[in-house]
């Protein structure tokens, strides 16, 4: 839908005939207004509390002009810039965006051309800017790397991968992103690492394979960390993050039903004491946490984070060698699912009723919603107070 794709584009009639408002792409802002004729399939049905007056659904849009973009279906106005954008390809936009068969293939179609779009005048631009000596040195350059050092090259070298592996054999990918100005402006380097990587850069003297050498530097200061979140994730039931990445730095590690402990290691130490915090019912990690502050004192560098962890906290972790994910990830009892992505956020059910015989899991989102509708229970500041939707426990959830 719409407001997925353009959150700023809204309609203005009752049918969805007509939408008005801003499309944003990379760092572009447009103003457009789209008009379907009212056989296009793209036109849904809309509910809105306050129908916009006749006057306001007609206005005339002297603001945007036309890109020739009209056929029997649709019409699309915007300003000056994005019609520039779009000049001379007025016929293949027609023909794309009339094959669509729903509002929201159309918004992606759009959304693919303009970026498609954007992408071509940045290239071009940047070709037009670059002068043969820009080219020469790079390719020098890159020829006394190896081009197999390399994993894709932009058509217009502005923008280059590397691919290289660590002591650990892990393999990471680095994207560098030139400007036409390069050697005298550093370039841009995007990774997947704990803290943005900051090349060393002399205009007189620094070059591809320099950088290289600072990134494979950089790699290897963050062995140990990489390492120690390696042995909990092969060790460990990790409930958060799915999926994690080089620069994930937290760990929500499964203990049993409704407890798990959530870690945070500093990159710099990793094999110090880390930030940690017990997730649970209060009765449940209360003890876990007192074990935890008196044996923190026989923390001991020489050994895993995973090891101290077991030996301060008094338990060992269920490993996935022996043991189910289901074990530990039951669903939500409000909304039947084990992952909620709420506004983006992505949470699983970790608040869990304090009644040891009920025990149910609920999402943070799903419970205050219902607490909210339940005018039984009562806020006080930020939290709300009431009972467990299944045995009538007392239970709170902060908002």
């Amino acid at each position: 839908m719409s407001v997925d794709i353009f959150p700023q584009l809204f309609p203005i009639d009752l049918e969805g005939k007509e939408w008005e408002g801003f499309i944003s792409i990379q760092e572009f802002q447009f103003p457009i207004w789209i008009s379907f004729s009212m056989d296009s399939p793209c036109i849904s049905s809309f509910q809105h509390k306050k129908p916009k007056a006749e006057n306001e659904k007609k206005r005339k849009l002297d603001h945007l002009q036309s890109n020739s973009t009209k056929k029997n279906s649709f019409e699309l106005k915007s300003n000056e810039e994005l019609n520039e954008l779009l000049n001379g390809m007025s016929q293949s936009i027609s023909n794309r965006l009339e094959s669509c068969s729903s509002l929201s293939s159309f918004l992606m179609e759009l959304k693919d051309i303009l970026e498609r779009r954007i992408a071509e005048t940045k290239r071009r631009d940047f070709e037009r800017d670059c002068g043969s000596e820009f080219y020469h040195r790079l390719r020098w350059e890159m020829d006394q790397m190896g081009w197999n050092t390399f994993k894709s090259i932009d058509s217009s070298l502005s923008q280059l991968e590397i691919q290289c592996q660590d002591a650990g054999n892990r393999t990471h990918s680095f994207t560098i992103q030139l400007s036409y100005r390069y050697p005298l402006e550093p370039p841009v380097i995007v990774a997947d690492l704990p803290e943005p990587f900051q090349v060393k850069w002399d205009p007189s003297s620094s070059n591809l394979s320099n950088m290289l050498q600072q990134m494979e530097k950089t790699l290897g200061e963050y062995q140990s960390l990489w390492n120690q979140l390696r042995d909990l994730d092969e060790n460990c039931w990790i409930l958060e993050p799915e999926h994690p990445t080089y620069s994930s730095l937290s760990r929500r590690i499964a203990l049993e039903q409704h407890r798990s402990i959530q870690v945070k290691l500093d990159p710099s130490r990793p094999y110090s004491i880390p930030e940690i915090q017990f997730l649970g019912p209060e009765n449940s990690v209360a003890s876990l946490r007192e074990s935890f502050n008196k044996k923190l004192s026989n923390w001991n560098s020489k050994l895993t984070l995973r090891e101290n962890l077991e030996k301060t906290i008094g338990i060992q972790f269920p490993s996935p060698k022996t043991t189910k994910r289901e074990e530990f990830s039951q669903e939500c009892g409000i909304c039947y699912s084990y992952k909620l992505d709420n506004e983006g956020d992505q949470q699983i059910p970790d608040r869990v009723c304090a009644e040891s015989k009920c025990g149910k899991p609920f999402h943070p989102h799903c419970l205050s919603e219902w607490l909210k509708s339940n005018p039984s229970c009562r806020q006080s500041f930020n939290t709300i107070f009431g009972e467990c939707p299944y045995c009538s426990t007392p239970i709170s959830i902060r908002i």
